[in-house]
């Protein structure tokens, strides 16, 4: 019976962890540059993605308490 690498699959699983941080820090980058760069429409785009770590937040935060214990 063949040996399984544990190396084997080891980058997709890495991927998977640091796909949703990496998308959260890409969005707040944005948002940061975005408020930067200008006003108006600008403005409205910084205030959305910078909330978008808050959504995360909460929404663990409300899933978290909703498990029953």
């Amino acid at each position: 019976m063949p040996r399984s690498d544990p190396d084997v699959g080891s980058e997709a699983l890495i991927a998977q962890i640091f796909l949703a941080p990496a998308l959260i820090f890409a969005v707040i980058a944005l948002g940061l540059v975005s408020a930067l760069l200008g006003d108006g429409i600008w403005d409205q785009a910084s205030w959305l993605a910078l909330v978008v770590p808050l959504v995360v937040i909460a929404f663990y935060i409300f899933r978290r308490s909703a498990r029953p214990s």
